[in-house]
């Protein structure tokens, strides 16, 4: 009887909480936002969405599939797995070409781990069809540190009354946007958005949005999307190198990969720590292939930290330098 009396709690909490417990509302501890108004958007124009999931617990949380109620909205995530204390994220996009209107997409969430559950997330948008903008999106390719790029955009406007642009909202100092009216004439009005990367911008990819805040009378915010890859003026692959046990002091064959943003001639390849031996070449290409070998200036044990530095002359002379460690076997 006794043992029964001890068993009793157990089988209660095991009846009234079937799947695993996490503690009050897990599903918002795992989805902390769970509904998007995207407010107006163009027709025509990009736009992109995105749910974080963040996993606070002790195991996996793994997503089996995502689907939509809606064609109007794609999901770009399937399965997912998330390991303990990490974060990720589901991202989508509003069809805004093919659809119009008040679009509200429930997109279902199926999971396996931590529990077998459904998660429903909502994605409410107005697709404007008095408003087109095209292109959708602004991107950015085969743009270089040190340089300013532009590009156009056209923002179109069909209806009464006539609207203005009020402001622009920039997420970056590096990023501008002016506008300027291209057209009038009865109902329609267009205007061309031209968007500029300063020659400050700092290299990697971007993908981010500019606000748009037009003179509507309701103040209605449109959002741009701007991305792009902005790759350094002279750059090197692999970008660091590391070699581990090595036995011996013969030179060690590397291979680099050198581009610059115009035709550059290679002027030298040194090393404080290292002898380089490559193939001078005086021709002058944007991409270089550079067999090298390498051998220490001195017999090192241990771990060697240093770097190779390219130098390279186009319109002017530019310098890299790549780190290197070396982690050598120790003598017998």
């Amino acid at each position: 009887m006794k043992f029964w009396i001890l068993l009793l709690p157990a089988l209660i909490a095991s009846m009234l909480c079937p799947r695993p417990c996490f503690g009050q509302k897990w599903e918002e501890r795992a989805f902390p936002i769970q509904s998007l108004d995207l407010g107006d958007v163009a027709k025509g124009s990009t736009v992109e969405f995105s749910f974080p999931v963040v996993n606070s617990f002790d195991s996996e949380l793994i997503i089996d599939s995502i689907d939509s109620n809606c064609g109007c909205t794609a999901v770009h995530t399937g399965q997912m797995t998330i390991a303990p204390g990490e974060t990720s994220e589901i991202q989508g996009e509003i069809n805004t070409e093919a659809y119009s209107g008040r679009r509200k997409a429930i997109l279902t969430v199926r999971l396996r781990s931590p529990a077998a559950q459904e998660i429903r997330l909502r994605v409410d948008s107005f697709i404007r069809t008095d408003l087109v903008l095209y292109p959708g999106s602004i991107h950015f390719s085969d743009a270089f540190t040190g340089k300013a790029y532009t590009k156009k955009t056209t923002l179109m406007h069909a209806g009464s009354p006539p609207i203005g642009i009020k402001s622009i909202e920039l997420p970056r100092a590096w990023i501008r946007c002016m506008h300027r009216e291209s057209f009038r004439e009865g109902d329609k009005t267009n205007f061309d958005l031209e968007v500029t990367i300063a020659d400050d911008a700092p290299a990697g990819d971007f993908r981010e949005i500019i606000n748009l805040t037009l003179d509507d009378g309701k103040n209605t915010v449109l959002p741009l999307m701007v991305s792009g890859i902005i790759a350094r003026e002279l750059s090197i692959s692999p970008r660091s190198i590391f070699l581990s046990s090595i036995a011996t002091t013969d030179p060690i064959k590397i291979n680099l990969v050198v581009i610059g943003r115009e035709p550059i001639k290679i002027d030298s390849i040194t090393s404080e720590d290292w002898t380089v031996e490559y193939d001078a070449t005086k021709s002058q290409k944007r991409t270089h292939l550079l067999p090298i070998k390498i051998s220490p200036n001195q017999k090192p044990a241990g771990k060697l930290s240093s770097a190779l530095r390219i130098q390279a002359t186009g319109s002017k002379t530019w310098i890299i330098d790549t780190p290197i460690t070396a982690v050598f076997q120790p003598a017998e």
